[in-house]
């Protein structure tokens, strides 16, 4: 099994995007159920006479974009994890995991792992050389 660093990068991105786009859908989904939609008449006369519709089919696309990344994402993280199982090293491990196959960024790794940024940074590296 092989990845490369761009493989790495595309599944953070999925991972991040992914979440974006379930932030998408609560909130949509919040104005839908908290009843905060209003109809909006421009001054063509023309407007969003149906609001909750308009939400409901922003919610259905967002749904099927969401699951298309995921789909793409499980598929690349799951062959990632198996490929980051085979480092030596616990730690170096859970920093790569956490960085590409969960997304995070450094600040939420280091607070996480409590490590600094610079070690932290620097158990990546030596995790990417065991995999790369």
């Amino acid at each position: 099994m092989t990845i490369t660093y761009d493989d790495l990068k595309q599944c953070a991105f999925m991972a991040r995007e992914a979440d974006r786009l379930r932030e998408q859908m609560l909130r949509v989904r919040a104005k839908v159920e908290g009843g905060g939609l209003r109809v909006v008449v421009k001054v063509t006369g023309k407007g969003d006479a149906d609001p909750v519709g308009t939400a409901v089919s922003d919610l259905d696309e967002l749904r099927v974009r969401w699951q298309g990344v995921i789909d793409r994402y499980l598929s690349l993280a799951n062959h990632i994890d198996e490929v980051i199982s085979g480092v030596d090293s616990p730690a170096q491990r859970v920093i790569l995991r956490l960085r590409y196959v969960d997304g995070k960024r450094w600040g939420y790794i280091c607070k996480q792992t409590n490590y600094s940024y610079s070690w932290a940074r620097e158990l990546r590296n030596r995790g990417l050389k065991a995999i790369l």
